[in-house]
């Protein structure tokens, strides 16, 4: 570390260390609020889907003689109505009840933001829809799956429903959007490998320019002629023009000195 080239390396590497950390810790904290929002989500979810499990059991508690047909507009009326008031407080949460054979009962989703109500099945996740509950039937317990895009994350629960309906079981979905900071954060490092890039870039030329620089003097200094002073040229180095100078100035006073001395012994 006593040559200035190794200490502007040493820089440089410090700072792409830097900017590296950095950067990992803005994608840190920017995944641990995604995880975080996801969690709540799932959460939220799970007890959504334990309200239609309530509704439903109030609901079936009151049934007196046969099964009504799964087919029956009544039934299914009667369990969207269940459904929609299960869900009617849990903002963003969609659901409804399936059975296994005769697919979904009822579907349900009061607080939707669009123009009008919705009340038909979302085809674009029928098939994640029908997985969770096939496996809530077959396990016969709670169950989560989730599904990872770039914009956001499907969360999916299914709950089984005991009653005299068999194979019957409730599911909610969310959609948790990607943390609103995802477009500062890629704007974030690319300022920061912008930086990295320029920082290089100038750490080079200084060292390409300071080197060749040197280089010069040691050439020049090391001329051999001990009558005059090499030539110099300057190198637009305020540091390194001021040594020059001084040593043009020590090497005339040299000179002073040695013609006097010259003088007086040949006198």
């Amino acid at each position: 570390m006593h040559s200035l080239r190794s200490r502007l390396v040493l820089l440089w590497v410090l700072s792409l260390a830097t900017c590296i950390a950095v950067g990992v810790l803005l994608v840190q904290l920017y995944q641990q609020s995604t995880s975080a929002q996801v969690e709540r989500a799932q959460a939220g979810a799970a007890r959504a889907c334990d309200l239609i499990r309530d509704r439903y059991a109030f609901y079936a508690a009151g049934w007196h003689g046969p099964i009504p047909s799964l087919s029956d507009e009544t039934l299914r009326r009667d369990l969207n109505t269940a459904v929609a008031l299960a869900l009617a407080r849990e903002d963003g949460v969609e659901g409804g009840i399936w059975q296994i054979e005769a697919g979904p009962l009822a579907y349900a989703f009061p607080t939707y933001q669009g123009s009008g109500p919705k009340t038909d099945l979302p085809e674009a996740e029928r098939d994640r829809i029908r997985a969770v509950n096939e496996q809530t039937s077959r396990e016969e317990q709670p169950i989560d799956q989730q599904a990872s895009s770039r914009s956001q994350t499907l969360l999916l629960h299914g709950c089984p429903l005991a009653g005299p309906i068999s194979g019957l079981t409730a599911w909610t979905m969310m959609r948790v959007q990607a943390a609103p900071g995802y477009d500062r954060l890629r704007l974030g490092l690319g300022l920061l490998l912008t930086l990295v890039v320029g920082m290089s870039a100038w750490l080079t030329r200084v060292l390409v320019v300071w080197t060749r620089h040197i280089r010069a003097i040691e050439t020049a200094l090391g001329r051999q002629d001990p009558t005059r002073m090499p030539a110099i040229e300057r190198t637009g180095e305020r540091e390194l023009d001021r040594i020059i100078g001084v040593l043009y100035e020590l090497v005339e006073r040299w000179f002073q000195v040695a013609i006097g001395i010259g003088f007086r012994r040949s006198s």
